[in-house]
């Protein structure tokens, strides 16, 4: 039996559709009209400097998930209620932001890391084109 969706769960729906429709956007265009050579990419790269650049373009993300395991950190040093870490209970109200911050950040680094790597593997399958 279908279930009618609360006005929350409507606006996520809503949210998250505009949002995968401007990241589709946004990656279309960049594939289409971003030369190659700009990035420094060509067919003759090797396997190894094509890991290489796959590395380099995600280190932002790696910086923004220390980032993101730096403040859960500091937070816990700061917070008597928190201190011995998150073995030892939920997270107090003072810092539950950042570890719920650092969740979603890890989850989408592992999925876009993976997804690099498999769009990484299709193209030295392939070749540029």
């Amino acid at each position: 039996m279908a279930r009618a969706f609360s006005s929350d769960q409507m606006g996520i729906i809503r949210g998250s559709a505009a949002a995968l429709t401007l990241a589709a956007i946004v990656l279309t265009a960049g594939y289409v009209w971003l030369p190659p050579g700009l990035l420094r990419l060509n067919p003759e790269m090797g396997l190894g400097e094509r890991v290489a650049f796959t590395l380099k373009a995600d280190i932002l993300m790696f910086l923004w998930l220390a980032g993101c395991v730096g403040a859960v950190s500091r937070g816990r040093f700061y917070s008597p209620a928190d201190i011995r870490g998150s073995a030892f209970g939920q997270p107090s109200p003072a810092i539950a932001v950042r570890p719920a911050v650092l969740q979603n950040s890890l989850e989408q680094t592992v999925l876009a890391f993976g997804a690099h790597l498999v769009d990484f593997r299709r193209e030295v399958t392939r070749g540029f084109h």
